[in-house]
């Protein structure tokens, strides 16, 4: 197989955004994504050579990602199914935040960016209660659009699981989303 070219710095400008919003979604914490992020990219530049062109740059950085992530996920509990309840009730318990929150939400504008924001959290909070693999593979095919084939090679996994754990995960969120 032919060698291909890779330009870092422009790969970098152009994919930086997206790929720390995938491990944010993943990790919940911008630190940690900000850090995976960078060291994807310092793991781009170590082995740059190593790149050969059999899938998009894009699919081979978010690859390398992943099992970044994936290796900082595994060293963490997973989220119960009320994870997101028991955040509320301890930031409702502050009358301060209580007030503006309420406040904001029913005078500003911003209110309904408040609420996809809302919606795009719970999605993640649910997906979070999901094994690793399960939840990584719902985001990559749900909220960054990658095709099974693509996911099959960040993963490393065969395109007929990546098929039945989106099947099990979306029907998991269901039925998680439907309990609550």
């Amino acid at each position: 197989m032919q060698k291909t070219e890779l330009n870092i710095s422009e790969t970098y400008q152009e994919l930086l955004p997206e790929l720390k919003s995938f491990v944010y979604r993943l990790t919940c914490d911008k630190e940690v994504s900000g850090d995976i992020a960078q060291d994807t990219f310092i793991k781009v530049i170590e082995k740059q050579n190593q790149f050969k062109g059999a899938s998009s740059a894009k699919t081979w950085i978010f690859s390398i990602a992943t099992n970044l992530s994936i290796d900082w996920l595994r060293t963490k509990k997973r989220w119960t199914e009320n994870a997101q309840d028991k955040a509320k009730r301890l930031s409702q318990r502050d009358d301060t935040y209580r007030e503006k929150y309420l406040h904001i939400n029913q005078t500003s504008p911003a209110g309904n960016f408040d609420f996809i924001e809302h919606i795009n959290f719970c999605f993640t909070c649910i997906s979070k209660t999901l094994p690793i693999e399960q939840q990584v593979t719902l985001i990559l095919k749900d909220i960054y659009e990658f095709k099974v084939e693509e996911i099959s090679q960040i993963i490393e996994t065969p395109a007929g699981t990546i098929k039945h754990w989106l099947f099990v995960s979306r029907k998991s969120m269901t039925d998680i989303f439907d309990r609550r």
